[in-house]
């Protein structure tokens, strides 16, 4: 059987954001789960993704984009911005199955984003906690009531923190033979 492959954009908005070991650990998750990731390099947020009220990204605008300029299987979108999605205040990422697309934002993902001091270990760890659960979202997955399991809803970065980045024994089970 084929593996599944995976376009990656590196998103920004005003200014270029250098992804440099964020891009690392965006192709180790991706490998780690059996996805061929594609590059697809630096690509402009479109200015009609961002609410000057809200002052965040409207990640259903983003994803749909993204799902446009797309020529693999999945496509992902890594960006430092903040994201929010219907009434939610915000989200750490947003998936689509239909349109086999997702948007991972790092913006809240950063211990110094809370005040704390740089943590690599667990910056990567939530990074890479989000891009599978949002993948599992692509591949048809819902969210999963074992707060252990990647798949759990996070509602805060306490959340993210709690949980895996394995999927429990049942969502293990139903993403098995679901690849794109």
């Amino acid at each position: 059987m084929d593996r599944t492959t995976c376009d990656v954009f590196f998103l920004y908005f005003d200014k270029i954001y250098r992804f440099e070991r964020e891009s690392l650990w965006v192709f180790q998750t991706l490998e780690e789960i059996g996805i061929i990731p594609n590059e697809r390099g630096y690509i402009k947020i479109p200015h009609q993704a961002f609410s000057s009220i809200r002052r965040q990204f409207n990640g259903g605008i983003i994803m749909k984009f993204i799902s446009d300029l797309s020529k693999s299987e999945i496509s992902l979108g890594i960006m430092k911005e903040d994201i929010y999605f219907g009434n939610m205040n915000f989200v750490f990422g947003i998936a689509s199955p239909t349109a086999l697309s997702c948007v991972v934002s790092l913006y809240r993902l950063d211990p110094e984003f809370y005040g704390f001091p740089q943590d690599e270990e667990l910056y990567f760890s939530r990074v890479q906690k989000e891009i599978i659960h949002e993948l599992g979202h692509v591949l048809g997955l819902l969210h999963c009531e074992k707060t252990s399991c990647v798949m759990s809803f996070s509602n805060s970065i306490y959340d993210v923190d709690r949980k895996t980045k394995f999927f429990c024994e049942n969502c293990a089970r139903l993403i098995k033979g679901k690849r794109v």
